[in-house]
């Protein structure tokens, strides 16, 4: 037998060797493992196999909340500009409301009968903050209430099958107006009634006062709220309007405008916001008075809105229902304006990219 054989026959002979001394090893720790273990190796197995699958089972729990957002992510996607609006809103009212205690205070006022317990409560040294958590409720819920109407008024105004979809612009926003500001009016009244008894340290008004108030308030407080309403809204397009046609005739050659005249877009429509504002303000101020007197007065003659009308004309003449506490007002409106014009995009763009997201 040649060297080259002898040395092939060995190789096989080798591996054959191998392979059966793997398969030994193999079966001598398959025996090892089937043999019975002692209890500490059996509990210890239990703990490595419990904390395993509890791994698992974290591991799949959070894959499935990343994956699924929780629910108040799904409800600001869908309504993120309500959060964006109520952001805005809240923090204005926040810190502006130095502005609506001294207007209830100035219009609540008698310099001759002391009819609200003006001088009684010492009301001037009471804190200018007081209410203020009544007039962040009332500022949420309305906005609440509004975004509600203004889903309803979607359904009556876009659908086509819808009685009102072909009606004009105008009575569109009364019809709007309406059902937003009766709504408000009659659910959240009571809130305003309560925010300005405090206000007024009024703190022993009774139940009895309240239901009073509330009949004697709602028909002046839904003529307020709606009137200032619908004619903020038609002013302000009105006034729209006039400056785009204004602007128009300039751009089509008619008239040579200054240099400056098309400048300043975004400036020319808050001058619109603010004059529309201070007309629906003049225009509602009567009624306004007259709802924080029924609201806070502790006489009998304010038995009804036409009595309380006479009375605060006959004893501190018109002057009282056209300019009290006018400049109050105007000033809150003028700030809160302002910050709703600056800011009020990137809000809404900060909410929708945030919640937005597909």
């Amino acid at each position: 037998m040649s060297s080259e054989n002898k040395e092939i026959i060995e190789d096989k002979i080798y591996k054959q060797q191998t392979k059966i001394d793997q398969l030994a090893r193999k079966s001598f720790i398959m025996r090892k493992i089937e043999q019975p273990k002692d209890e500490h190796e059996l509990q210890l197995l239990k703990r490595i196999e419990k904390a395993r699958y509890e791994r698992e089972e974290t591991k799949i729990i959070q894959s499935h909340q990343i994956s699924s957002p929780q629910f108040w992510q799904i409800f600001m996607k869908r309504h993120y500009d309500l959060g964006a609006w109520l952001l805005l809103d809240v923090t204005t009212n926040f810190a502006l409301y130095f502005f609506d205690t001294i207007r209830v205070r100035t219009q609540a006022q008698n310099k001759y009968v002391d009819i609200s317990h003006f001088n009684q409560n010492n009301v001037k040294n009471l804190p200018i903050y007081s209410g203020l958590h009544y007039k962040l409720s009332y500022v949420i819920l309305s906005d609440i209430l509004r975004n509600f109407t203004n889903q309803v008024r979607y359904q009556l105004f876009m659908d086509p099958s819808s009685q009102f979809s072909n009606y004009n612009q105008l009575t569109k926003i009364l019809i709007h107006g309406l059902i937003a500001e009766t709504t408000i009016t009659t659910l959240l009244l009571p809130i305003e009634i309560r925010k300005m008894v405090v206000q007024l340290g009024s703190f022993d008004a009774n139940m009895n006062h309240y239901i009073k108030s509330y009949m004697r308030c709602y028909f002046p407080a839904l003529i307020r709220d709606s009137l200032f309403f619908v004619s903020h809204s038609i002013t302000y397009n009105l006034l729209m309007y006039g400056d785009h046609y204004i602007t128009s005739l300039f751009r089509s050659g008619e008239f040579t405008p200054p240099p400056t005249i098309l400048r300043g877009e975004r400036e020319r429509k808050f001058t619109c916001m603010l004059g529309s504002l201070g007309f629906s303000i003049l225009l509602t101020n009567p009624f306004d008075v007259l709802v924080t007197k029924l609201a806070t007065q502790r006489n009998e003659s304010y038995t009804n809105p036409f009595q309380a009308f006479k009375f605060i004309v006959s004893q501190e003449g018109w002057s009282k229902l056209i300019a009290s506490a006018i400049s109050q007002r105007i000033g809150f409106y003028f700030l809160k304006g302002l910050v709703f014009f600056s800011y009020q995009d990137r809000v809404y763009q900060m909410f929708h990219d945030a919640f937005n997201y597909e």
